[in-house]
């Protein structure tokens, strides 16, 4: 798999894509605004919408 992170800029929206190993497209939005929605998408399709800091807090328990 392979995942670039690019800043778009000059607006700050953050970007990050990729590929799975079966060779469908990643993507990742999070919109240089005030609510912070990350969406993520594989092959064309939303598998995830919500809260930059629900996916933080989220990743921080499995860890813990």
């Amino acid at each position: 798999a392979t995942i670039h992170f690019e800043p778009y800029l000059p607006h700050g929206e953050f970007t990050c894509s990729g590929t799975t190993l079966d060779r469908k497209e990643i993507a990742v939005t999070v919109p240089d605004d005030e609510q912070q929605v990350m969406t993520i998408t594989v092959g064309g399709e939303q598998i995830f919408s919500g809260p930059v800091q629900e996916v933080i807090e989220q990743a921080g328990e499995r860890t813990s």
